[in-house]
């Protein structure tokens, strides 16, 4: 919460229930919301909570009062205002503050609001016309109306990052590939239209499409507007019923091109300058695959099937970047990986950096220039991360503040390298201590923006308090904070897996899960020069069985490379026994040596080594080094040598 007095936590069960609970840090006074995936705050003291029956529980952390709201559609909260928006079932809508509702409209379908949560669109229903509306929460009671009185009805709207403009599909409730698209501009209070029938430009064969490929999209500077065109039904190419062809000469088998291809037939990105009135369809048949620069002026395009057939999962691709006010096509790479981390737009739309050859380039848009800035650098950026694959990049953090620097990783280290590649800087010092240095997050994906089929990198503001998540060779884990002064401290870093931190800001204020193999998952608050504390321990029966051992093994293949393990021992082990042993065969296994496991006969992750050890198994997981182009070959070396190194022992029945 705000004010770090409370933390909302899931526990989730193998029946796949989840209960929510709300706990106050200091006396350990607990809610309980059975249902309940999330829990929301308020700067208030209140915590507002939904469950799968769509009842909505907000309640005051102060004074332990609570509100029911049933039947709740849909719901969100504007932290600025203060004030939760309910959208009820029988399409009434609810502004309420903290202590009554200040006002009620009927007949809404629908309402988003804007990314900086002071405003809100909506779209209502009344005496059978359609209507759009905004309503700005400095005046929650008045109505700033875009639309009124409509025979179309309106639907997805889209606001720009900013808040100040919006945009949203109109459509015949009798044929929706009758459809308009509006735009409106907030501060000017300018209002533009997209009528096919109108437009003299428009393709006669194909409609706005509020449901096509490619979501509602406002560019950066308000001039364009982005949006899917489909093929009308009765335009678009049907296969004969039943029958399928295939053809050798086809960049695709036939099964691969109805769930992937059939590019002819998919919607085309087009863009709308609301401002000149023209119409620009980006994508094609030719080039179906897109992504936008970081400042939405050019789109970068490429085509899936231009080296198929091919024998790896996906083929490689030739990226152009096409300027999206001349419509001028520029090739930026060839033969480029198809893995979408490898291809990077930055924030302030300047470059796009793409990882090729072992190494990281730079293509800068303007110039129309591609620039190795890794090479004189002298650390690999490129080796094996955790899956049996090829090797790959060991991946990009984002950019910094104005697009001046690129921030990569290597094995164990952060780089900030200038976009030219005549400077580079190393920010971190984990190859000394064989700590893999990333920067922390809940979920991989919050780091990237994902724009239709590519990503932008995110801001990194190198001036600010960086969370580092770190991880050592031995399987430590832990945290670290990062400033340019003094580079990484440590924050917490113990033999045991952590994740997940949550933290205010650059309060030194942490909250995160802590898990060792015979220590079930547990909820610990880390504060400035204090010793950690247990929020929550999860299974506080497990202290009253037997349990088991993990231990991490050493041993190298047959071709001398040193790999690791872990060796389960069974519960209640007897040194003077024998038993035998499990192999589970899959990937790099030792990084799950401090997971903690539920003695299940669910098996989430294939095995469940606590179960078995339950039963008197030792259980062996070994890691494999996998070779290109030998793969059962090196599986079956790396598993063997494992366990010859466990059997060397005498304590497995062989």
């Amino acid at each position: 919460s705000p004010d770090r007095n409370w933390v909302s936590y899931r526990l989730q069960y193998d029946q796949k229930n989840v209960t929510l609970f709300v706990r106050n840090v200091k006396n350990f006074k607990t809610y309980t919301f059975p249902k309940v995936s999330r829990a929301l705050f308020t700067p208030e003291g209140h915590v507002i909570c939904m469950d799968r029956e769509k009842n909505l529980t907000v309640l005051n952390l102060h004074s332990a009062k609570s509100r029911l709201y049933k039947n709740v559609f849909q719901m969100d909260y504007s932290s600025p205002a203060g004030l939760l928006i309910l959208l009820l079932s029988d399409n009434t809508l609810q502004i309420s503050n903290s202590d009554n509702t200040i006002k009620t409209l009927d007949g809404v379908q629908k309402f988003v609001l804007s990314p900086d949560k002071k405003s809100m669109v909506f779209t209502a229903l009344q005496n059978n016309k359609h209507d759009t509306g905004l309503i700005h929460f400095s005046h929650p009671s008045s109505i700033e109306w875009i639309m009124k009185n409509s025979s179309y009805v309106f639907d997805k709207p889209a606001w720009d990052k900013s808040s100040s403009a919006l945009s949203f599909f109109g459509f015949k409730q009798s044929n929706p590939e009758e459809s308009i698209l509006y735009f409106y501009n907030i501060k000017e209070q300018s209002h533009f239209e997209l009528n096919p029938a109108l437009q003299q430009d428009f393709p006669k064969e194909r409609f706005i499409d509020k449901d096509g490929d490619y979501s509602l999209r406002i560019s950066a500077d308000l001039q364009k507007v982005f949006f899917s065109l489909s093929l009308r039904k009765g335009d678009s190419n049907q296969p004969l019923n039943g029958v399928e062809i295939w053809n050798t000469d086809d960049k695709f088998v036939y099964p691969v091109e109805q769930y992937k291809g059939k590019f002819n037939e998919k919607s085309v990105l087009t863009v709308w300058h609301p401002a000149r009135n023209t119409l620009t369809s980006i994508t094609s048949a030719e080039f179906p695959h897109v992504t936008l620069t970081g400042d939405d002026k050019f789109a970068v395009v490429s085509n899936p099937k231009a080296y198929e057939p091919q024998m790896d999962t996906d083929g490689p691709k030739d990226f152009y970047a096409v300027n999206l006010d001349t419509n001028e096509k520029t090739l930026i790479v060839k033969k480029q990986s198809p893995i979408m981390s490898d291809l990077l737009a930055s924030p302030a739309g300047k470059y796009t950096a793409y990882f090729k050859d072992k190494d990281w380039w730079i293509f800068d848009i303007r110039k129309k220039t591609n620039t190795n800035i890794t090479e004189k650098i002298g650390v690999p950026f490129l080796g094996k991360v955790y899956l049996n694959t090829s090797d790959s990049a060991f991946g990009a953090a984002g950019w910094s503040n104005n697009d001046e620097g690129f921030i990569i990783y290597d094995q164990y280290d952060l780089w900030l390298v200038k976009p030219d590649g005549r400077s580079f800087k190393r920010l971190t010092h984990g190859r000394e201590k064989g700590i893999k240095f990333r920067i922390a997050s809940i979920n991989e994906l919050d780091r990237f923006e994902f724009v239709y089929n590519g990503i932008k990198s995110k801001l990194v503001d190198l001036n600010q308090k960086i969370m580092l998540s770190a991880e050592g060779y031995d399987y430590k884990s832990g945290y670290f904070k990062w400033n340019k002064n003094n580079g990484e401290q440590p924050v917490v870093y113990e033999d045991r897996f952590l994740d997940k931190i949550y933290f205010l800001g650059n309060k030194d204020w942490y909250i995160y899960r802590e898990q060792r193999f015979d220590l079930p998952p547990r909820l610990v608050m880390k504060e400035q020069n204090k010793k950690p504390s247990v929020i929550y321990q999860s299974n506080p029966h497990h202290e009253k069985f037997h349990w088991s051992a993990a231990e991490l093994i050493h041993y190298r293949n047959s071709k001398g490379k040193e790999l690791q393990g872990i060796l389960y021992y069974p519960f209640n082990y007897d040194r003077n026994k024998k038993y035998p042993m499990i192999v589970h065969v899959y990937e790099k296994e030792s990084r799950r040596l401090h997971w903690y496991y539920n003695p299940s006969l669910l098996q989430s992750y294939g095995y469940n080594p606590s179960f078995l050890c339950s039963k008197g198994y030792m259980v062996l997981s070994s890691d494999i080094e996998h070779e290109n182009g030998n793969i059962g070959g090196s599986a079956v070396d790396c598993t063997v040598a494992a366990v010859k190194e466990v059997t060397r022992r005498g304590i497995v029945d062989e």
